[in-house]
């Protein structure tokens, strides 16, 4: 083999040099095969090639290092050598003088084909960690913009510069209208960006990853960007952004602004909107402004302004003047540059997180609408009537107990109320505060929530019953069960103690409507009927003699689907035909005065049965 040397100033990217001496056969892939050499620390060096390594072929003896810079060579050792990969050979060393340049010759290595995989190859000493200078950028300066004050979540310790599991927060600095920040990273040549390897049983190859999470609200706003730093040399990186959400439209349509009455006066007109149409859950709504009567600005929120309803219910709006002022601008940071800001009051509470900015930069009205909820998701509101809900065996007791409200319980990680609270739930039962739904004040009986969800998938829900202003939690630690321990959760009234699916001939029977109940035989008047209540041993069979207009069975209904796009949803309303616990021999607030544990399980003769969705209409 010649000893031609290929020594270059490069530490990682270095060239692989051909040999001279190497007789290859015709039919032998062409190239050397080499891809790269690189040390990983004072003692390891990593080398890559272009083809499969045959494993047989790789043993210490076949690499030789040393100095040839100098006169005598500086020899280094190579204890080891091991296949990493199919086309990746890791050596140990002696210890390397950090930042000496090597050459690496290869001598008897061969491919799985059989051919050889001789050559050099030059490398410089490992030593401390290299690192590599990031700069990361946002890719589009109008959509970070639009999506509002964002971090970086980065897979790599800020202070250390190591790759990690999970993912550590990284402020970014704005640079005129750029969204940049640098640190220093580990090289780590293993780390590639090709996905191809990631299973890798053997060496961890996963890459570095960034991505970009708009700080108020936790939206993720770009992908999951995966880089590599496989050398020393500065490495620039554009993460893409997703485009901004587009707020769902508001309930009636786009808003007519102001007619100015005095033009030329200095003054905007702005007509302030608070739409609560969709959710009807504000009380005494208010707003707080960053101006005085007069229009001047003024960072103590002077101004607490009240809000008419002149057209129709749940509509408020109210018609303001400020000051024209060409400096104040929406990202303007200090009192001479601040937009003119407004935030809700709700029930005499200042909702600030619930808030509009305005700037005035000529006279030119405007109608801002103040956004409730979460605008870059989709408002649904979900609706239960349970004003027939047997609560009691004989029905003589309808609906809730006092003291009770009904509550919301889903399967969303992600959602927000009318006040932008954080409403994400897993099917708690009753234990998420923001999740109280409110009885409709003009049809009793019937309940509604309105969450904003993200779109572009279903929610499976359902209601509970739980303490006004409390919840469910302090009844479910009290309960216990097979399976989810929500003593209160809604049930169908059926005609029959079987499973609905598998049994066409069971009626799910609307409490609304006793008197008609549609059997195959004919119509049936249950209007005397009484819910069964069982031995208390739990799964006892379909009671001969069934159906029997005197008897009715409780049985679990599926998880209720909602499909959630970009356009506001309201739910059908799902009819409530009785709760869990109507044969539990102790009601919740003896439960809970008790401080008793109860066993659902002996009183769940409908276990396992999943019926049919409840009776539903469209409208109160």
């Amino acid at each position: 083999m010649s000893t031609m040397r290929c020594i270059l100033p490069v530490v990682a990217l270095l060239c692989a040099c051909p040999t001279t001496t190497t007789s290859t056969p015709q039919e032998a892939p062409r190239g050397d095969g080499f891809s790269s050499v690189y040390t990983l620390d004072e003692r390891t060096v990593l080398l890559s090639f272009t083809r499969k390594v045959d494993g047989a072929s790789v043993q210490a003896g076949a690499f030789e290092i040393a100095d040839r810079t100098v006169v005598p060579f500086v020899n280094l050792p190579v204890e080891s050598a091991s296949a990493s990969g199919p086309a990746e050979i890791t050596l140990t060393t002696g210890p390397q003088e950090p930042g000496r340049t090597y050459t690496l010759k290869i001598n008897g290595l061969k491919d799985e084909g059989g051919y050889p995989l001789d050559g050099t190859l030059n490398f410089t000493g490992g030593g401390a960690v290299r690192k590599s200078q990031v700069t990361i950028t946002l890719g589009d300066a109008e959509r970070a913009l639009a999506w509002g004050p964002m971090r970086l979540e980065i897979s790599a310790n800020p202070s250390t510069g190591a790759w990690t599991e999970s993912l550590h927060p990284l402020d970014l600095t704005v640079q005129g209208a750029v969204y940049t920040i640098t640190l220093e990273l580990e090289v780590n040549p293993r780390r590639t960006a090709d996905r191809r390897d990631d299973l890798d049983p053997v060496v961890d190859r996963r890459a570095y990853a960034v991505r970009a999470v708009v700080i108020e609200g936790g939206q993720v706003a770009s992908p999951l960007f995966p880089f590599e730093v496989t050398t020393t040399a500065a490495t620039n990186i554009v993460l893409p952004l997703f485009e901004p959400p587009e707020p769902p439209q508001q309930p009636g349509g786009t808003f007519d602004p102001p007619e100015d009455p005095n033009p030329g006066d200095g003054l905007k007109r702005v007509r302030l909107i608070v739409d609560d149409r969709q959710s009807g859950e504000l009380v005494n709504p208010q707003l707080k402004a960053s101006f005085t009567a007069g229009g001047d600005f003024d960072v103590t929120f002077p101004q607490t302004l009240t809000l008419e309803q002149p057209v129709e219910a749940r509509f408020y709006e109210v018609t303001v003047d400020v000051k024209v002022d060409p400096n104040r601008r929406i990202d303007g940071t200090d009192e001479n540059t601040l937009p003119y800001i407004i935030y809700l009051v709700n029930n005499g509470v200042d909702v600030d997180a619930i808030n509009v900015s305005v700037v005035a930069p000529d006279e030119t009205p405007e109608a801002v609408v103040v956004p409730l909820g979460d605008p870059s998701m989709t408002p649904v509101t979900f609706r239960v009537d349970v004003g027939a809900a047997f609560l009691t065996a004989d029905g003589t007791q309808r609906g809730v107990f006092d003291g009770e409200s009904v509550w919301l319980t889903g399967e969303w990680q992600i959602a927000a109320d009318v006040l932008g609270r954080n409403a994400g739930d897993a099917f708690t039962g009753g234990e998420q505060s923001t999740l109280e739904m409110r009885e409709d004040s003009e049809h009793p009986g019937v309940w509604t929530k309105t969450l904003w969800l993200p779109g572009g998938r279903p929610y499976g829900w359902k209601a509970v019953r739980c303490q006004i202003a409390v919840g469910c939690g302090p009844l479910n630690q009290r309960v216990a069960s097979s399976g989810r321990a929500f003593a209160t959760v809604m049930k169908n009234l059926v005609t029959e103690n079987q499973d609905a699916f598998a049994v066409p001939a069971v009626v799910v029977v609307d409490p609304h409507n006793l008197s008609a109940v549609p059997l195959s035989s004919g119509n049936a008047d249950y209007s005397n009927a009484s819910v069964y209540i069982g031995n208390g041993e739990g799964g006892e069979d379909n009671p001969p003699g069934m159906p029997n207009p005197s008897t009715l069975f409780k049985q679990e209904s599926p998880d209720l689907a909602v499909v959630v796009g970009d356009e506001p949803v309201r739910t059908p309303i799902y009819v409530v035909g009785t709760w869990r616990d109507i044969n539990l021999p102790m009601r919740p607030a003896d439960i809970l005065n008790s401080q008793e544990t109860v066993n659902l399980s002996p009183y769940d003769y409908d276990e396992g049965f999943i019926g049919r969705y409840p009776p539903s209409r469209s409208e109160p």
